[in-house]
Parts: C-alpha cells; sequence; structure tokens
C-alpha cells in the first residue's frame, strides 16, 4: 500500500473516532428528545441531567485536538564538525535509500536506533528530521551492521513512515485519553461507554500496528538492498544479543555501586560495556546461535525477530559478506570523549553527584563492602522474631549448638507446603534459605574484619579470596573463601549440626582495649 493510500486510511480511522463521540452524543441528545416529547416536564428534566454527565466525557474527548510531543529521548547531539565519518556514512546511505537525510543526530545511552519526524499538518507534510543511535550498540556491532542499522531507519523516512506516525498517535492518543477519562468515573453508563471506544481502540491498534509491522519488513529489504543480505540479517541477529549483555552489564557492572553511593570512573558507564562485550565473545557468540522465541500479536509493532531475519536470509546472495567488518564505534572520532560526554547528557543529577572510583576494583570493593554491611537476609528476620534481639553470627551458632536450629527455621518465610511439612521434609525446605543466609552472614564477618578481598573480572562473577592474618606471609595463591565457607557452612546445618568447622575458619573477634592493656 501506498503512503498516499495510507494517509488517507490513517485520516479515515481517525475521522472514524470523532465520528464515534458525534454518534453516542446524537444518541444521547434523541434521548433526551424522546423524554421531553412523552414524559412528564419535571422526570424528563431530571432524566436529562444524568444523560449530561456521560456527555462530558466524551465532548472532553473530541476537543482535545493537540497531539502532545513526546518528550525527546535523553542524548548527546553531535554535529558535522564533531562527528564527520559518522554524518558522512548517514548523508551516504540517505542519498542510496533515496531520501533526505536527518538533520540532526542524537547518540543514545542505550541499545537502539531510532529515526523521527516533526511533520505538519497531521503528517501531510514533512518537517525536520532527527536520527537516535545508541552508542551500546555501536560499540557491538561491526561498521557494516550499522550501515546496515541506519540503512533500515532511513528506510522508514523513504517510506513516509515517520511522517504518517503523527495521524496514528493521534488517534492512539485520543482514544487512550477518552478511555481514561470514563474508567476514573464510576457507574454503569460509564462502563458501557469505555467498552464502545475499547472495542474502537483495539480495531484502531489492529490496523495501525498491522501498518507498523510492514513497514518494519519494508524498512529491512531496503537495507538488504544498500547495506547488504549478510550484514542486515547478522544486525538483526545481534540487536537482542546487544540488548541482552546490556542489561546484564547494567545491572552487574555499572549500577553495582549505586547502594554504596559510588560510580564507575569518568566514561566507564558505558565504556565499560566494551569491555566486558571484549571478555565475554565465546558466552556470546553461543548467544547467537538461537534466535530469540517470542509470543505474537496482533497488537506488537515489531515482526517477530526470528521472523525478519528468515525473510532476509531468504533474498538472493549479494557477495557482499566481506565488507566494513571494523568496529562500528570507530567511526567516532573519540569514543572515550563521547562515552564521557553522553554520561552527562543521560545521567541524572542525582547519579552525577555520586563519588567516582579510580577504577573498577575499588567500585567492587566499595559496593561488596557496604552491602554485606547492610546485609537484611531472611535469617536475619528470623533471628529477630525468635530470640527478640539484634541478629549476629556468635548467636546463631550459639542457636545451633544448643539444638535450635530448626525451631528458627520454622520463623523463616515459607510456602504453605513447607510450612506444613515436618521432620526431614520440612529440614530440605527450609535448608536452601538458611544455607545462602548463613553463607553470606559469614561472608559479612570476613569483610567487617578485612580478612577477605574480592578479585574483579569482566569475564565471570566477582569472587573472594581469604586474605592472611595480619602479621603472616603473604599467600601467592589465596584459597576460594566461598568454597571454604560453604563446606562449613554444610556441616553447620546438616541433620545433626556441628558448628566446629565454622567456628574454626571464623577470624579471631578483636580484643577489646580492656583486655590488650590488662597487667598480665
Amino acid at each position: 500500500m501506498g503512503s498516499t493510500l495510507r494517509a488517507l486510511r490513517a485520516l479515515v480511522l481517525l475521522a472514524g473516532f470523532y465520528l464515534l463521540g458525534v454518534l453516542l452524543l446524537a444518541v444521547l441528545a434523541g434521548a433526551d428528545y424522546l423524554l421531553f416529547a412523552h414524559a412528564p416536564a419535571a422526570a424528563a428534566a431530571k432524566l436529562a441531567l444524568v444523560s449530561v454527565v456521560p456527555a462530558i466525557p466524551l465532548v472532553r474527548g473530541l476537543f482535545m485536538l493537540r497531539t502532545p510531543k513526546g518528550e525527546e529521548p535523553a542524548g548527546l547531539p553531535v554535529t558535522e564538525a564533531q562527528e564527520p565519518e559518522l554524518w558522512r556514512t548517514v548523508r551516504e546511505l540517505a542519498e542510496r535509500v533515496g531520501t533526505r537525510a536527518p538533520s540532526r543526530i542524537v547518540l543514545t545511552g542505550d541499545v537502539n536506533a531510532a529515526v523521527g519526524e516533526d511533520a505538519r499538518l497531521l503528517g501531510l507534510l514533512p518537517g525536520p528530521r532527527r536520527l537516535y543511535l545508541g552508542v551500546p550498540l555501536m560499540q557491538g556491532l561491526t561498521e557494516a551492521q550499522l550501515r546496515a542499522v541506519i540503512a533500515h531507519e532511513l528506510g522508514h523516512y523513504a517510506g513516509s513512515d515517520t511522517r504518517l506516525a503523527a495521524l496514528t498517535l493521534r488517534g492512539r492518543v485520543q482514544l487512550q485519553r477518552t478511555i481514561a477519562n470514563f474508567e476514573e468515573r464510576a457507574g454503569i453508563t460509564y462502563r458501557v461507554l469505555a467498552r464502545v471506544y475499547t472495542a474502537y481502540a483495539e480495531l484502531y491498534l489492529r490496523t495501525t500496528l498491522a501498518d507498523s509491522r510492514r513497514q518494519e519488513y519494508a524498512a529491512d529489504a531496503s537495507a538488504a538492498r544498500i547495506a547488504g543480505r549478510d550484514a542486515t540479517a547478522s544486525a538483526l541477529r545481534e540487536i537482542p544479543v546487544l540488548d541482552g549483555a546490556f542489561g546484564f552489564y547494567v545491572r552487574s557492572y555499572a549500577t553495582l555501586g549505586t547502594d554504596a553511593a559510588l560510580l564507575p570512573p569518568r566514561g566507564e558507564v558505558f565504556g565499560g560495556f566494551g569491555r566486558m562485550l571484549s571478555a565475554r565473545q565465546l558466552e556470546l557468540a553461543g548467544l547467537r546461535s538461537e534466535l530469540p522465541t517470542e509470543p505474537t500479536s496482533p497488537y506488537d509493532s515489531h515482526p517477530p525477530v526470528a521472523d525478519r531475519v528468515r525473510r532476509v536470509e531468504l533474498l538472493p546472495a549479494d557477495d557482499r559478506a566481506d565488507e566494513a567488518h571494523g568496529a562500528a564505534i570507530a567511526l567516532l572520532t573519540d569514543a572515550e570523549g563521547t562515552f564521557a560526554a553522553l554520561e552527562d547528557a543521560v545521567l541524572t543529577d542525582e547519579v552525577r553527584q555520586l563519588r567516582r572510583t579510580a577504577d573498577w576494583q575499588e567500585l567492587l570493593d566499595g559496593a561488596m563492602a557496604a552491602n554485606l554491611a547492610a546485609l537484611n537476609t531472611p535469617l536475619h528476620r528470623a533471628m529477630v522474631l525468635y530470640t527478640r534481639s539484634r541478629p549476629t553470627l556468635p548467636a546463631l551458632l550459639t542457636l545451633i549448638d544448643d539444638g535450635q536450629l530448626w525451631q528458627l527455621a520454622r520463623r523463616l518465610p515459607l510456602s504453605d507446603e513447607a510450612a506444613a511439612a515436618n521432620g526431614r521434609a520440612f529440614r530440605e525446605f527450609a535448608r536452601p534459605t538458611l544455607h545462602n543466609s548463613l553463607h553470606s552472614m559469614v561472608m559479612a564477618e570476613f569483610s567487617a574484619r578485612s580478612r577477605m578481598s574480592w578479585v574483579f573480572s569482566w569475564e565471570q562473577p566477582a569472587k573472594a579470596r581469604l586474605l592472611p592474618e595480619p602479621g603472616s606471609a603473604p599467600d601467592d595463591s589465596p584459597p576460594s573463601l566461598d568454597a571454604a565457607i560453604g563446606a562449613a557452612v554444610d556441616r553447620a546445618l546438616a541433620d545433626a549440626p556441628d558448628t566446629a568447622p565454622l567456628r574454626a575458619l571464623l577470624p579471631p573477634t578483636p580484643r577489646s582495649p580492656r583486655e590488650t592493656d590488662a597487667p598480665r
């Protein structure tokens, strides 16, 4: 379907919203006319007042003509003087796609690329264009893959998709507003009218979102024609992998020190993502081997990735597999400087005020020390309920030695099945929570006594190492603290508990000043 027909259908669908409102108002007005014509004047007046109430949100919906402008994604606008190679690439691709180049390029902090256009006259006249490129996306793609992504986005311009988006957006916003107005009010009349508009909204969304999916297929075809079949297919495969990897990176690295009011070194909030990608290539290769499987819905704005890849890979070979294998991030003049500037653009003022660490190791040490110092496990809370006193590791070991472990375990948060169990069955239900909590309490004890260190790694989770006692010779290969604690915790939580191995492992309690200074 051509852009003219799509524009006409979008106008018809938008007009349908207003026509529906007019029809409903006409029904209410007709009902009022019949009342005044056939009912006593006093009763008719009262009933007419009732019909006015649901008419108010109808009228409000009809006259909410202005489509709210969405907030521009937080990002770093870059000029042609700042990023000449990136702009040259975008202009070249726009010329090959056969469309006008964007007037602004904005670098963002997510794994995404998008285009926007400030079209006029309900999208019938073109306006200034914007291209949004995620820096984390550029960190993970090759130059050929990024060219495919940009060609895809420019394909939306060529198909007038961004101009017609204003029409469809207005209809969606108006329907959402009107339905919300009805749902905010109580009464059967409001609920009935909300259902009428909801039914039209379902038709509207099914129709417009089906168009959106067709636009994605067309933009994929444009990308394959301009940037190559293989580059387009591999980019489609890579983006879900990068999206998942970036989410993991943000949770496990970039925001690791948030609770401790710590921030990675300047530029490393985004710069560290590239280091993690380089270190985990084998792991990422396994993720690339399978396309994501996702349930489909008539309300999806994008087709399933697997279907898009399949369609592109069925295109004829174009012998362009060896093009532009360099990293896409190399298109930026100064990648390290961009990482730092992007932090200033996308991080909130509150986050930017956190203390910057000197390196990732300092961030890990500070974050883990703060987390362990503020430890509050289910076992901590169970001890408060059981003993009515502050939960400490020595107090817990005493309870275990006194044979009260499983009575204490009854204070843990339990499922109905676990709460109803007894004997060995109950112990098996409770033991995983007890093990995790006790393991953490022991780690916190070592951290508080400065008897442990953390090993930072981009390839695997951080590991705790046991430090030698003060005054002893350093160990070139310090033992893994996790392994040592795990075995001792198993013994303490056995059916016949034994805390001796755990007590032997724990660092000695510091002597008080009075004990240290006492005469011998």
